[in-house]
């Protein structure tokens, strides 16, 4: 099984745990290999973002990371999940921190349609299903360009719009196409991001999507997006499992 897990947050972000207990954890669950990737948002507005690192903490950030790789009984990575927002500001921005910080990896995601934070922002319910589709055509239109940015190693739960309880693989399929076609370009891997599993009751992506990624040759990891402790490691047999079941040998780590 895989001894490393690289998609995790800490209270720098969302999460609630330290980052010595996450490492004491991974520890005990017999890892080999820990990264923190916390949520870096760097928005037009300047604005902070209640999931994110504060921009004007990011280097306290880098620094704790970095002394406890140093120091911990397992390897520790330093990496972000960056927010690709499409503006001249970000990519200014992201050259910058990326120069200053040399993140070991960079986790591509996208949680902003239109500049504005997805959850809670959009009432999906009460939407027409025609807003719906084009919210989330909008969406991974987003994660195309910002993997065609090609400064990302991976990127994060690719179908993550499902959450909402809409699976519109075939009505955007245009759409999937192009992130498909930018994961091949740029060489950037997928995760199986296993929340998925806790979310809405299948991994991240759905299993169609993953054997596309497997048929062009995207290289794929685990991940367990771990908010709590208790998620390091959630989940990574039975994604294993699935890797060997539709024989994915084809993987990604640093």
């Amino acid at each position: 099984m895989q001894k490393f897990t690289y998609h995790g947050h800490t209270k720098w972000s969302d999460g609630t745990a330290t980052i010595d207990e996450a490492i004491e954890t991974a520890i005990s669950k017999g890892f080999s290999e820990i990264g923190f990737s916390d949520h870096l948002v760097l928005h037009p507005s300047g604005e902070d973002f209640f999931f994110s690192i504060p921009n004007a903490r990011l280097g306290e950030y880098v620094d704790e990371v970095r002394s406890h790789a140093n120091r911990a009984d397992i390897n520790v990575r330093l990496g972000v999940e960056v927010d690709y927002l499409p503006s001249s500001y970000w990519e200014k921005k992201i050259k910058e921190v990326s120069d200053i910080y040399q993140f070991d990896y960079m986790i591509c995601g996208v949680h902003f349609f239109d500049g504005k934070f997805n959850y809670g922002t959009y009432k999906w319910k009460e939407m027409e299903f025609s807003e719906v589709l084009n919210m989330q055509r909008k969406y991974w239109q987003n994660l195309r360009k910002g993997i065609e940015t090609g400064i990302f190693d991976f990127a994060a739960h690719i179908d993550l719009p499902k959450i909402f309880n809409y699976q519109l693989e075939s009505e955007l399929s245009d759409e999937i196409d192009a992130v498909i076609n930018a994961l091949v370009k740029t060489g950037t891997a997928i995760e199986i991001n296993t929340s998925g599993k806790d979310k809405c009751a299948e991994f991240f992506p759905s299993v169609k999507l993953i054997e596309r990624c497997r048929d062009n040759g995207i290289k794929v990891l685990i991940s367990d997006d771990a908010h709590h402790v208790n998620h390091i490691g959630r989940h990574f047999a039975e994604a294993e499992e699935l890797l060997e079941n539709l024989k994915y040998t084809n993987r990604w780590s640093l």
